[in-house]
Order: C-alpha cells, then sequence, then structure tokens
C-alpha cells in the first residue's frame, strides 16, 4: 500500500486537488479511507446513496450498466488520478452505473463531509465540479438512455437518500438530544445493529422522581430512578447504563467514534453540522438568548460529553440549518431594516432536523425524487412547527426568531399580537423576564387547560367531561 507521500504525490497531480496544500492533502487522506479493491470487486452498486468522491489511486475499475439479458454495458474505465461519485454527491441523485474493479486497484473515498468542509469551501473546485455536471446534464437532453438510467436508479435505490446508517468503517455513535427537564439519547454500532440502544432521562430540576427509562439490546423496557438531578448527573447515568457490565454496549466511553447533539439555535452561521470546538461552543451560548428552553441543556450536555470523553469528536447538528435556504421575503420580519442587519432579528425557524428527515422519507415512500417535490412538512408534540418545501428547500416555515413563534404548542404560546406583550408589560406588573417565562413555559395548551401540557393527562380530563 502507498506511503502518505505517493498519496498524496498522486492527488497532487489531480487537477480537482492542485490547489490544496501539502497538510491539507495529508488531513484530506487521514479523512478518507484508502482501499484495495480485488479484480470483480463492486465498488459502487446501481441505485446506492452517493456517499462518498472516489479517486483511482492504481489499478483501473469499469464504470458499466446492466442491459437486456443481464449481460454489461461499458460505460467508462477510469485509471490513477481519475475519479468518480461527484454526481451523485453533489446532486443527491442515486449512483446511475455499478463501479467495479476490472484488477487489483487502490481507490480513495472521500466521505461526503470530508468533500463538504474541505473541497466544496474553494470556489475552483467548487467551479471545476459545476463545470462537469454541467456537462453530464447537457448530454441527457439528448441521450435518451442517460434520462432512463437515472430514472431506474431512483426505482431500485433500497435507501435513494442515505437515511440509513453506514460507515465506510465501523462506527460506534451516540446521539445526545439534552432538553430544560429530559435527556434522549440514541447508541448506534454500524456494525452491529443488533446493539443499537436507546433511552430517556426525564423529570431533571426536579427535586425527586428523576428516572432512566431505557431498553438494553435484545431486553425490555426497564428503568432506574435517580431521586433529584441535574443535567451533569443525567448525562453520568447515560454513561453509567452504556458501560454496565450486564446491560451496556461499550466498555468504556473512549471507545465511542464521536457524539452527535442536536442544538437548537446556530442562528445564521451554521447551515450544516460542524465538529464542536470553543468558538462553536461560544457561539452556541451566545444565542441562548434566543432559545433560553433550548441552548443552554445543549451546551451543558457538550461540555459534560467533553470533559468525560476529551478525545472523542463531538458535532453539533443545528435545528436551524435547514432553513438558510429561506428567502428574504420569507424571513424578515416588517420591522426597520436595521435591526436585522445589525441585530440579526430575523425568522430563522426550527425542527430543521426533523423537516428535513420527514420530508425525504415522503419523498422515498413517493418514490420521487425529493428535488421534484413540494411537501409539506408537520413536526407535532410539545414543541410544534410546519414547513414548505420546495423542489429540496426550505421556503418558509411558522417558527421565527425564536422557537416561540408559530403553532400553539405545550408550554409555548404560539403566534400572538405583539400588542398583546405591550399590553401585558404596561398592565400585569410583571417584568419583562417574567413575560419572557410565562409565553415560553406556562403558556400554549398548558395555560390554555390550567391542567398540564401533557396531552395525556389532557385526554384523560376531557373523557372525564371538563371541556
Amino acid at each position: 500500500m502507498e506511503s502518505m507521500s505517493d498519496v498524496q504525490g498522486i492527488l497532487s497531480s489531480v487537477p480537482l486537488f492542485r490547489s490544496l496544500s501539502e497538510p491539507e492533502l495529508d488531513r484530506l487522506v487521514e479523512q478518507s479511507d484508502l482501499r484495495i479493491v480485488s479484480p470483480g470487486d463492486e465498488v459502487v452498486r446501481f441505485g446506492a446513496a452517493g456517499r462518498f468522491l472516489g479517486v483511482v489511486l492504481g489499478g483501473e475499475v469499469e464504470v458499466s450498466e446492466s442491459v437486456d439479458g443481464g449481460e454489461r454495458h461499458l460505460l467508462a474505465t477510469l485509471s490513477t488520478g481519475e475519479f468518480f461519485g461527484e454526481m451523485s454527491l453533489m446532486t443527491g441523485e442515486p449512483s446511475c452505473a455499478d463501479v467495479t474493479a476490472s484488477r487489483e486497484s487502490r481507490i480513495l473515498l472521500i466521505p461526503y463531509y470530508v468533500c463538504s468542509r474541505m473541497l466544496m469551501q474553494r470556489p475552483e473546485i467548487v467551479t471545476a465540479i459545476v463545470r462537469m455536471i454541467s456537462a453530464r446534464l447537457r448530454n441527457r437532453r439528448t441521450d435518451e438512455r442517460a434520462r432512463t438510467r437515472v430514472e431506474d436508479a431512483w426505482k431500485v435505490s433500497p435507501d435513494r437518500y442515505g437515511l440509513g446508517l453506514t460507515s465506510s468503517q465501523p462506527a460506534k455513535i451516540l446521539v445526545i438530544n439534552c432538553g430544560s427537564s429530559s435527556l434522549k439519547y440514541s447508541f448506534y454500532d454500524t456494525l452491529d445493529p443488533c446493539r443499537n440502544t436507546e433511552g430517556l432521562v426525564e423529570r431533571i430540576g426536579a427535586e425527586e422522581g428523576g428516572r432512566l427509562v431505557y431498553t438494553p439490546p435484545g431486553g425490555a423496557k426497564t428503568s432506574r430512578d435517580l431521586g433529584g438531578i441535574d443535567h451533569d448527573q443525567a448525562f453520568e447515568a447515560v454513561i453509567d447504563v452504556l458501560t454496565d457490565r450486564d446491560e451496556g454496549v461499550i466498555g468504556s466511553p473512549g471507545e465511542l467514534t464521536g457524539v452527535g447533539h442536536r442544538v437548537v439555535h446556530g442562528g445564521a452561521k451554521y447551515s450544516s453540522p460542524v465538529l464542536i470546538d470553543q468558538e462553536v461552543v461560544k457561539e452556541i451560548d451566545s444565542l441562548s438568548t434566543l432559545a433560553p428552553l433550548h441552548n443552554p441543556p445543549n451546551l451543558t450536555a457538550i461540555r459534560k460529553s467533553i470533559s468525560l470523553m476529551p478525545e472523542v469528536p463531538q458535532v453539533a447538528v443545528f435545528d436551524t440549518a435547514f432553513h438558510q435556504t429561506m428567502p428574504k421575503q420569507a424571513f424578515l420580519y416588517g420591522l426597520p431594516y436595521r435591526f436585522y442587519e445589525k441585530d440579526g432579528v430575523r425568522r430563522y425557524g426550527f425542527h430543521g432536523i426533523s423537516h428535513h428527515f420527514l420530508a425525504l422519507k415522503a419523498a422515498s415512500h413517493l418514490r420521487t425524487a425529493f428535488r421534484d417535490l413540494k411537501i409539506i412538512t408537520c413536526h407535532l408534540g410539545n414543541g410544534a412547527s410546519i414547513c414548505a418545501i420546495d423542489h429540496g428547500r426550505s421556503v418558509d416555515t411558522s417558527m421565527g426568531l425564536t422557537p416561540l413563534e408559530g403553532l400553539i404548542m405545550g408550554t409555548r404560546c404560539g403566534d400572538l399580537d405583539p400588542g398583546a406583550v405591550l399590553h401585558l408589560a404596561r398592565t400585569s406588573g410583571l417584568s419583562v423576564e417574567e413575560i419572557d417565562s410565562m409565553l415560553n413555559r406556562n403558556s400554549g395548551v398548558l395555560g390554555l387547560s390550567g391542567i398540564s401540557n401533557d396531552f395525556r393527562e389532557l385526554e384523560d380530563s376531557a373523557s372525564q367531561g371538563d371541556r
């Protein structure tokens, strides 16, 4: 197998990578999968979701399609320095051909997130790839067979949008969703999905009654009483059950490949997941005033996770990111423009992780290209929102500057005449902080019913005749 310098030398000779420095090429290779492929081995299957950019470092691979009778039709032969997968990676299309080694080959598979972070930030690389894709799309206008291949790929793709959790190498991933009074977690083992597990710590911050409800692999749902706990203790309880000698799935936190954190507010800065560093932590903290119920506990879990496993990569996935495609007419308020320019007062939208996933699942169920659909998605729960998705892009959503806007929710009021807030400020004797707390924590169905924000309790009361 080639040394790092050999791989770097091959990549530096490829026009697409010439603008990268030696340290950048080193990082690119370190974060990619260098694979030796035997003759006849499949690298990409027809209909597979685009997950990486492949570069041939040595040997030869064939790009082919199956024709009537099961025969193979050769579309292209790729040798050292040539690459594949850019069309699927950039457009979201499934692969329109099989890629197979014709003789022993060495291939570098660059994951999509590495492409996004290291390659797609450089205008010259983006320009080169866009030119290739544009030429391919122009060819489709006259090549009926090429159009048919795309249509067939959409029909046979088992996971056309890459929603199934896979990785080029075995991975153990912990996902954390830390809220104001609960902490949900899921553990995924890509090598052995039978070990996947999930759980919930509830009643965080209460004087008593805290408990961990979880389902160990192959077992029944069970619970552990935790008493009065804070967020740090809740996170420690999750790690304890994951590393439990009898019911656990890892020997120690250091076995994890990475930890993903759901973060509610990412402002206008983040339009995709990011590796967490001190700058990201500061940015999340600075946005806490816009998501007071969410960003502080999100940040608490991040800090605790970093302290317990400092060597494990931590990734923030933002609820606001998907909505960064909204046009100005959708996200601007009718306020003096300077408040948007100076203070960033605009609609950001939330639940973007959920809305994006829902839309992709709907497209998959309909067996239709996501980019061809207009979809309305509804995220309904204690927090609730609606999103309009036009050809794969969020163009409008019901939540705004904060998660307070939009539908009536569990404890949040939803849409409200701003004059009502001013009226309360003048007449109720409540401070700004008290009004803020009331609108976020004591309104919605809790405020309307005077009973609870738990719909199970509301339905019980309704069934007993309480209108």
